[in-house]
């Protein structure tokens, strides 16, 4: 019965609806088991090791992820002289 419930969880976890947030990165770190996440606003969300590397604290972007906080698209926006963010997706 426990693999039954892990395997749902699993599943159910990455279905939507999925969570969004947009601001600043304000943080990044890394979990009790060594996993890297992002703090964006006030959200903590799981990304991969390269994910990890190429962003930057202070960072303008928006980041959808799954129920359990994992990132599944992360747009880096970028300030234009005329005050206007403008996507320029970064996965």
């Amino acid at each position: 019965m426990g693999k039954i419930q892990n395997w749902w969880k699993s599943i159910w976890n990455n279905l939507p609806p999925y969570h969004e947030v947009e601001g600043l990165l304000k943080a990044k770190n890394d979990d009790s088991d060594g996993g890297p996440y992002i703090i964006v606003n006030a959200a903590a969300i799981k990304v991969d090791e390269v994910t990890y590397s190429r962003l930057t604290v202070g960072d303008s972007l928006r980041v959808r992820y799954t129920r359990d906080t994992t990132a599944i698209s992360i747009d880096r926006f970028t300030q234009h002289v005329n005050g206007r963010n403008e996507d320029v997706a970064d996965h």
